[in-house]
């Protein structure tokens, strides 16, 4: 059997990672104590460092350890973040007007900020005081 010099990931690893997730390897079982983390979103608003890839191998090697040792494990993807920076922003142009968040009810605010609030997601529309 003749090895290659170098290891090329990328004619074991498809197959070995297909079949983990066609076994369910990554599925919460149900069984056993629950444990979850929060995978945090990727910062939107400054440079990528080190700690942000030490917190990811971190937080993949507690999900391992503790799916290991027969947890139910769920690692969950988090909300997005950089919707807190819009709100500031916001609120800076209601300042601007000599208003505030508080002003408004809920649905006079959501409407503004372009967000139904009889959904999750927010739309924005051409109304929105962002958008002029």
């Amino acid at each position: 059997m003749k090895l290659s010099k170098t290891y090329d990931p990328n004619q074991y690893e498809p197959n070995i990672y297909a079949m983990w997730e066609s076994s369910g390897a990554f599925a919460p079982t149900g069984k056993g104590e629950p444990y979850s983390i929060v995978m945090p979103p990727p910062n939107a608003n400054g440079n990528l460092h080190l700690g942000h890839a030490l917190m990811g191998a971190v937080e993949d090697i507690l999900v391992r350890y503790y799916r290991m040792k027969g947890r139910d494990v769920a690692y969950i993807p988090g909300a997005d973040h950089a919707g807190f920076e819009t709100w500031v922003v916001y609120e800076r142009e209601l300042a601007k007007k000599g208003q505030s968040r508080f002003d408004f009810s809920r649905e006079q605010l959501y409407s503004q900020y372009g967000i139904s609030s009889s959904r999750t997601v927010a739309t924005w529309n051409s109304n929105s005081v962002l958008s002029g």
